[in-house]
């Protein structure tokens, strides 16, 4: 009895099997890794959506503390002195904890309009074209969380146009 070195056809069927198992195992894993990354991503962004929501409600209240501190006539403030600066003392504080949480303001005073960012709500005619197209007022402060816009910011942009000569004066 003679013995060769070729495997039997059971043992080389049973070895391709196993590699092509071991590959669709391989591929497997790699999708739950995948997959639960993935999870975990969708399930920050929900929690950071949600949270939008939420500032996006109390921006509204700040909103009205915003213009309740800068409408309050100066009799007022100085008849209710200790009243009117616990308003401002407020007002601080809830700034304070939006941006603990990654609220920011965007940007207005001195910039050039950005669509991004920005909503412009009315042009003011400019007489100097360098201020062509850079926010002149910002009518409601706009915010960012985590990098993503809460809302714009509603401004009013320069538009230069060229003032016309008095066709007498040229004369």
């Amino acid at each position: 009895m003679t013995h060769t070195n070729t495997p039997h056809p059971e043992v080389s069927e049973s070895a391709q099997r196993i590699t092509e198992l071991e590959g669709q195992l391989a591929r497997a894993h790699a999708d739950f890794i995948n997959y639960r990354k993935d999870e975990s991503r969708r399930a920050i962004e929900m929690t950071e959506r949600a949270g939008e929501r939420v500032v996006n409600d109390l921006l509204e209240g700040l909103d009205s503390v915003e213009a309740l501190v800068a409408h309050t006539p100066e009799a007022v403030q100085t008849q209710f002195a200790d009243w009117s600066k616990g308003l401002v003392l407020v007002r601080d504080q809830v700034r304070a904890v939006l941006m603990r949480h990654g609220v920011v303001e965007i940007p207005f005073q001195g910039v050039a309009f950005d669509p991004a960012l920005h909503e412009a709500i009315g042009n003011d005619v400019v007489a100097d074209v360098g201020q062509d197209g850079m926010i002149t007022s910002c009518l409601r402060v706009g915010y960012t969380m985590h990098g993503r816009v809460l809302r714009p910011a509603q401004v009013r942009v320069g538009s230069f146009r060229e003032q016309k000569k008095d066709k007498a004066v040229a004369q």
